[in-house]
C-alpha cells in the first residue's frame, strides 16, 4: 500500500512538475516574442514618423520659393530640397530602400499618379514602368485611398510580383499623407523587413526565433485580401508540437497586422531537475508524510523562481520603455524645430509680400495719376486719337495691378493678423448706393441689368466695417460680372438669424447671376487661393484666384460664413451670411459729435 501511494504520488509530482518547466519555457518564449514584435513594430513606426516628417518639411520649404521663382527653377530647386533631406535625414529608417514623393494628377481618378521625387538604394531605374506598376495595382490604390480618407499614414506588407524591382517577398510598403489643402501629395516608402527582422536577430535573445507578418487589405471592390510580408520561412512539414508560437495584432495606421512569432522548444531548455529530486525523495522515503513535506517546500521554491523571473522581466520592459520615451523626446524636439523653421520662412514670406506691394505702390500711383491727364486730355489735346486708346491701355493695365497688389498686400496682412476689423455705424443703404456707382461702368459696358434690394426689415444703422463689406461686395459682383454675358445680377441684403455660439441675430448678403455657373465637383475649390476652375476663362476674363479667397477670411474674421450654389448654365448664387448688431443710441450721440 506504501508503495502504491508512493508510486501515485511521484506520478502526480513528475507530470506536475514536468508541465510547470513546460509553462515556465513558454512564458520566457511569451516574453522574448512580446519584445521582439515591440521593437519591429517601433521600428516600422519610426521609418513612419520619418516619412511623414520629411514629406511635412519638403512641403512647407518649398512654400515660400513657389510663388516667387519662375516652374523651371522651380522644378530644380525641389530636387535639390529632397536630395538635401534624404541625405541628411536617411539615418532615421536605414532600412529604407525606397521612397517617392507622388501627386495625384487629377482629383476625379485617385489611381492617376505621377512621381515628384524619387530615391532609391539600387539607383538609378525605369521610373515610367514602376509608375505604371502602381498606377495599376489594386493595392497600391487601397492603400493610398486608405492613407487619404483617414488622413493618417498606412503600412501593409508588399507581395511578391507586385513591383518587379522589389521581387522576393519581405519588404514593407509605407503610405504616408498630411491633411489639409494639399491632400494631394503624399510619399511611398518600401522597407526590408527581412533586414530589420535579421537586426533583431543579432541580440542574443532574438537570435533563434523568427516572425511571420501578415495583414488583410480591403481593395476598392470589397474584396479583402491577405497580405503576407514573407521575412522568414515556417517548415509546414515539421510537429506543430516542436514549436512555441505566440500571436500578436498592432496597427500601423488604419491597417491591422498580425504578427507570428515561433521557435523550437529546444531552444529554451525545460529543468527537468525537480522531477528527478521529487522521484528520488518519494522512492527513498516511501511514505507520503515525507513526500508532502518535500512537495510543499519545493512548491514554494518554484513559486518564489516564478516571482523572481517575472520581476526581472518587468524590469527589462521598465527599461525597454525608457528607450522608447527618449526616442519619442528626440522626435518631438526635431519636429519643434521643423515647424519653428516653417513659421519663420511663412512670415517672411508676409513681411516680403507686403514690403514690395508697398512699394509697387508709389511709382504705380505715379503713372495712374499721369495716364489720367492723358486720357482726360487736361493738359490740351493729344493730337492723335491713338494716343487717348494707349492712355487708357496704360491706365486701365495700371488699375488692375494695382488692384492685384491690394489682394496681395491684404492677404499678406491677413497671414500676420495684422489687418483688423472696424465696429462704427453703417447705412446698409448708403453701402448698395456707393457699389452701385462703382460698378455701374462695368454693367454699361456688358449691357447687362443690376437689381439692388434692401429689406425693410433690416434696422439702420448697424455695426460693422463698411470698408469691408463694400470690398466683399465689389468683389462679389465684378465676379458675378466677368462671367454673366446677359441678362441681370441681383444683389440683396435682408435679415436672418445666425448660429454663433446659439441662435444670434444676422443678416444675409446674397449676390446672384444669370452666369455660366460653376460645376458641382469645382465648387470646393472657389475660396481657396490662387486657385481657379477653368484656364481658359481665366485666359479670358483674367485674375488671379485671390479675389473669393480675401472674401472668405474677411467674413471669418467678421465671425460668419460664405457659401455658394450655382448651376451650369443657369447661374450662381453666393451667401454671406453675418451677425447682425444693430447700432445703439449712444454710438449715434458719439458718431454726431
Amino acid at each position: 500500500m506504501t508503495l502504491f501511494v508512493g508510486f501515485v504520488v511521484t506520478w502526480s509530482v513528475t507530470r506536475e512538475a514536468d508541465i510547470i518547466s513546460h509553462e515556465e519555457a513558454f512564458a520566457q518564449f511569451e516574453a522574448r516574442a512580446e519584445s521582439m514584435i515591440d521593437r519591429f513594430h517601433s521600428r516600422i513606426q519610426q521609418a513612419i514618423a520619418s516619412s511623414d516628417d520629411l514629406l511635412r518639411i519638403y512641403q512647407n520649404s518649398s512654400d515660400l520659393d513657389q510663388e516667387l521663382r519662375p516652374e523651371s527653377e522651380m522644378t530644380k530647386l525641389k530636387a535639390n530640397q529632397f536630395s538635401y533631406l534624404i541625405n541628411n535625414f536617411s539615418g532615421l529608417s536605414r532600412y529604407r530602400k525606397f521612397i517617392a514623393f507622388l501627386n495625384r494628377e487629377s482629383q476625379e481618378n485617385s489611381s492617376d499618379f505621377i512621381f515628384e521625387q524619387v530615391w532609391s538604394s539600387a539607383g538609378d531605374f525605369d521610373q515610367a514602368v514602376l509608375l505604371e506598376q502602381i498606377n495599376t495595382s489594386d493595392i497600391f490604390g487601397a492603400l493610398i485611398n486608405n492613407s487619404l480618407l483617414n488622413r493618417a499614414s498606412a503600412a501593409v506588407p508588399l507581395p511578391d510580383g507586385v513591383l518587379k524591382e522589389f521581387s522576393g517577398g519581405g519588404y514593407v510598403l509605407i503610405v504616408s499623407s498630411l491633411a489639409g489643402e494639399r491632400n494631394k501629395d503624399f510619399s511611398i516608402q518600401i522597407l526590408d523587413a527581412r533586414e530589420i527582422l535579421n537586426d533583431l536577430k543579432q541580440v542574443k535573445r532574438f537570435a533563434d526565433m523568427d516572425l511571420q507578418l501578415s495583414s488583410i487589405l480591403k481593395l476598392p471592390n470589397g474584396e479583402e485580401v491577405e497580405l503576407d510580408a514573407a521575412i522568414s520561412d515556417f517548415d509546414d512539414s515539421a510537429d506543430y508540437d516542436d514549436y512555441f508560437i505566440s500571436v500578436h495584432s498592432f496597427q500601423f495606421g488604419s491597417q491591422v497586422w498580425n504578427a507570428v512569432a515561433w521557435s523550437t522548444e529546444e531552444i529554451f531548455e525545460t529543468d527537468h531537475f525537480r522531477v528527478q529530486v521529487a522521484l528520488f525523495v518519494c522512492v527513498i522515503l516511501t511514505g507520503l508524510v515525507y513526500y508532502i513535506v518535500w512537495s510543499q517546500s519545493e512548491r514554494t521554491r518554484r513559486v518564489s523562481a516564478i516571482i523572481d523571473r517575472r520581476t526581472r522581466a518587468l524590469q527589462k520592459a521598465n527599461d525597454e520603455l525608457a528607450e522608447h520615451y527618449e526616442v519619442l523626446q528626440d522626435l518631438n524636439l526635431d519636429l519643434s524645430k521643423a515647424r519653428e523653421s516653417a513659421e519663420a520662412a511663412s512670415h517672411a514670406k508676409s513681411e516680403f509680400l507686403a514690403t514690395m506691394s508697398h512699394e509697387l505702390r508709389t511709382p504705380l500711383n505715379a503713372i495712374l495719376g499721369f495716364s489720367q491727364i492723358l486720357k482726360d486730355q487736361v493738359i490740351g489735346p493729344l493730337g492723335d486719337e491713338r494716343y487717348v486708346e494707349y492712355s487708357n491701355d496704360i491706365h486701365a493695365s495700371g488699375s488692375h495691378l494695382l488692384g492685384l497688389i491690394n489682394d496681395i498686400l491684404d492677404l499678406a496682412k491677413l497671414e500676420a493678423n495684422q489687418l483688423q476689423i472696424e465696429n462704427h455705424e453703417v447705412y446698409p443703404s448708403d453701402l448698395l448706393d456707393n457699389v452701385k456707382s462703382l460698378v455701374t461702368p462695368q454693367f454699361t459696358e456688358k449691357n447687362i441689368a443690376l437689381n439692388l434690394t434692401l429689406s425693410d426689415e433690416l434696422p439702420q444703422p448697424i455695426v460693422g466695417d463698411d470698408l469691408r463689406l463694400k470690398q466683399i461686395i465689389i468683389n462679389l459682383v465684378s465676379n458675378s460680372i466677368k462671367f454673366t454675358d446677359q441678362g441681370h445680377i441681383d444683389v440683396k441684403i435682408y435679415p436672418k438669424p445666425i448660429e454663433v455660439d446659439g441662435i444670434k441675430p444676422g443678416y444675409v448678403i446674397e449676390v446672384s447671376d444669370t452666369g455660366i455657373g460653376i460645376p458641382e465637383d469645382k465648387q470646393s475649390l472657389l475660396f481657396q487661393r490662387f486657385t481657379q476652375i477653368d484656364a481658359a476663362l481665366t485666359r479670358k476674363h483674367g485674375g488671379v484666384g485671390l479675389g473669393l479667397a480675401i472674401c472668405h477670411e474677411l467674413i471669418v474674421k467678421m465671425g460668419g460664413t460664405i457659401s455658394v450654389k450655382s448651376q451650369t448654365d443657369v447661374g450662381t448664387t453666393i451667401f454671406v451670411h453675418l451677425p447682425l448688431e444693430e447700432a445703439s443710441s449712444a454710438d449715434n450721440d458719439d458718431m454726431m459729435i
